[in-house]
Parts: C-alpha cells; sequence; structure tokens
C-alpha cells in the first residue's frame, strides 16, 4: 500500500536509501524540493524541505514522499504548491513528483498524483 508522509526522523533511512540510487543514476531529480538541500544533513534538511516563506520566485509548497507500506521504502515524492504565481502557472502547476528510478513503469506516478490530489483538497486547493 502506498501512502504520502511528511519527512520525519523515522523515514531518515528510507530517504538515504531512495536518494543514493536516485543520485547514482546521475538524472535530475524530481520535484526540486528533494534536492534543493542536501540530504546528508538531515536536520537542516528537515527543516528547508518545505517553503514556508514566498519570494519573488516560490512560493509557500508541501512536500510529501511516497511510502510503500509494505516494503517499508519510498518510491518518490510529490511537491505542493499551495497557490501559482506568473511563472509557475506557466511553467509547472501546483504539483511536481518523481518516483525513484526502480519503481518507474509501475503505476506509481499515477498512485502518487491520486495521493496528491488529496492532499490538494486538504489544503484547499481546487480545480481552476
Amino acid at each position: 500500500m502506498l501512502k504520502l508522509v511528511k519527512l520525519e526522523e523515522k523515514y531518515k533511512e528510507q530517504l538515504k536509501d531512495m536518494m543514493e540510487e536516485w543520485y547514482g543514476t546521475g538524472e535530475k531529480i524530481v520535484p526540486y524540493s528533494i534536492r534543493k538541500v542536501d540530504y546528508k544533513n538531515f536536520e537542516d534538511y528537515l527543516k528547508k524541505i518545505d517553503n514556508k516563506k514566498p519570494t519573488e520566485d516560490w512560493v509557500v509548497d508541501s512536500t510529501f514522499f511516497c511510502l510503500d507500506t509494505e516494503r517499508n521504502i519510498f518510491v518518490g515524492a510529490v511537491n505542493i504548491r499551495h497557490y501559482l504565481n506568473a511563472k509557475l502557472l506557466i511553467n509547472v502547476g501546483h504539483i511536481g513528483d518523481g518516483v525513484r528510478p526502480t519503481e518507474r513503469r509501475k503505476g506509481m506516478a499515477t498512485k502518487m498524483i491520486g495521493l496528491a490530489l488529496e492532499e490538494c483538497k486538504k489544503i484547499g486547493l481546487k480545480k481552476s
């Protein structure tokens, strides 16, 4: 079963495992929110994973990791932007998502987006 979780200390190893796999491929990791800060400094990473203070370029957002509860691994992550500025409206939208390399082509992204849409409802986002 998949569920979205907020990052906390008990998921430190799941994060490390996913990020090491992803960085090992040399590919760009998405969503950006999970690579903007070095995950190896877990305390700092935990503080900065969500953007709580909007700037000219960035809006308030929330990042969730997709946990496969049966295998106890992170299969990917989603970033939900609470609102959009002009740049985000044109280029990316409310939800960014990424699936770790070994979990692709298994329907994970579709399931993660479905879970992310439920989170969007919780923060009051509506289809516009």
